[in-house]
């Protein structure tokens, strides 16, 4: 006998198995956790990575970048004011998402007041001007038929389009590592 067998009398059988689907679908559950997690990370910060960092003004660039927040139980309703031009999904803390009593909902936020605009559009659709670039202080267009050149697609649409896609490549990478 190794030490991972056991032997079980017809009377036990039925604890037996039931010890033996316990540890099975806590295993199925830790994955489960491992591939929601990978998928929000990657998902998330694809919308993170794609959000336009509005290099033009050096006092607020990053901001609406920086202005992304993962939380679980509900959205989050601050400001956070972070600047962060350069924020990749490396650096993202995704919260344990699958528990033994259930999936938790996890939020991605982003209460910049502009976030919208940047999203779905708003911007003047021929603008002459433009933006005034306060490092060169000259004015650029920065926008085309209403949308930003930096995210013309949207940054949270674009990626949700792709959510089957992350999932995949989680479960992937998980079921075989």
């Amino acid at each position: 006998m190794t030490d991972n067998t056991q032997t079980v009398s017809p009377d036990g059988f039925a604890s037996a198995l039931n010890k033996i689907l316990e540890r099975f679908d806590l295993q199925n559950i830790e994955s489960a956790d491992l591939v929601m997690r990978e998928t929000t990370k990657n998902m998330f910060g694809s919308i993170i990575e794609d959000t336009p960092v509005g290099d033009f003004d050096p006092a607020h660039a990053g901001t609406l970048k920086g202005g992304w927040e993962i939380t679980t139980g509900s959205a989050y309703s601050g400001l956070t004011g972070r600047m962060t031009p350069r924020r990749t999904r490396k650096g993202l803390r995704i919260p344990r998402l699958i528990t033994k009593q259930g999936s938790k909902d996890i939020y991605l936020t982003n209460n910049v007041p502009y976030i919208n605009v940047a999203e779905y559009g708003g911007y003047k659709k021929n603008p002459k001007l433009g933006t005034l670039d306060k490092r060169t202080g000259r004015y650029v267009i920065r926008s085309k038929g209403g949308f930003s050149k930096q995210a013309p697609k949207g940054m949270v649409r674009k990626n949700m389009a792709k959510a089957g896609h992350f999932l995949t490549e989680a479960a992937n990478k998980v079921l075989k590592g």
